[in-house]
């Protein structure tokens, strides 16, 4: 074989290698993008839904004020700051729980005026809770599992965390209206400790909705092909 010929064949080698890697790159390139989609259409929506409440914009601020710390924190890769912010959220989460009388009131307010509800309005409710819960479990609510591999791995955490916390209201949430419902005496020093337990998924939620958003948006803003080398 003359050098001519050799040399061909060595491109078309390497441009075979290349044409493989391409088209590996494309495909991941455009799963990313998907995944990423669906995660910010879902996290959209659990934000809207948070935002029904005016309390959840408090612990919207609240969050992101202790997220934004945490991330400057870690790009300056300061270990020590990382742990204090840490615990400073933690400190927050507690000094809600201490400061829990205004809550009391309201819940006992509630109870007081509200008209539990019906057993057919309370399977319904419960129905719906059941929906999205199972939703979030399967994946469909926030993101697929199969999806997370294109993802980057230091962002997972923070997806797995608002998953978990957002089952959680849901399961809290349908405790308290069956409880509210069924129950001749409402035990409220329960129904307050639930409720609590919700302020601390919110808070916990919080922290990372909106960075995830900005997350998944920017790869978005991408499209395909400034996804490729990621």
């Amino acid at each position: 074989m003359d050098s001519a010929k050799f040399l061909a064949v060595i491109i078309g080698i390497f441009g075979a290698i290349i044409g493989v890697y391409f088209r590996e790159a494309l495909r991941k390139a455009n799963e990313r993008l998907k995944a990423a989609i669906y995660l910010e259409s879902n996290l959209r929506y659990w934000l809207k839904v948070g935002l029904e409440s005016e309390k959840f914009k408090d612990f919207l601020v609240v969050g992101f004020y202790y997220s934004e710390k945490k991330r400057k924190a870690i790009e300056t890769g300061n270990l020590k700051e990382i742990s204090r912010i840490s615990e400073e959220f933690k400190n927050k989460l507690s000094s809600l729980r201490d400061d829990s009388e205004w809550l009391k009131e309201q819940i006992h307010e509630t109870i007081q005026k509200e008209k539990p509800l019906k057993k057919e309005e309370l399977n319904e409710v419960v129905k719906e809770l059941d929906r999205r819960i199972h939703s979030l479990e399967e994946g469909d609510g926030l993101i697929r599992t199969s999806d997370l591999a294109y993802l980057d791995w230091f962002m997972l955490p923070d997806i797995l965390e608002v998953k978990s916390e957002i089952i959680n209201i849901l399961v809290l949430l349908k405790l308290i209206l069956t409880h509210l419902s069924v129950r001749e005496t409402v035990d409220e020093e329960l129904v307050l400790n639930q409720v609590l337990s919700c302020v601390d998924s919110g808070l916990k939620v919080s922290a990372h909705i909106v960075p995830l958003l900005s997350y998944a948006e920017n790869i978005r803003k991408k499209r395909v092909w400034g996804n490729i080398f990621n």
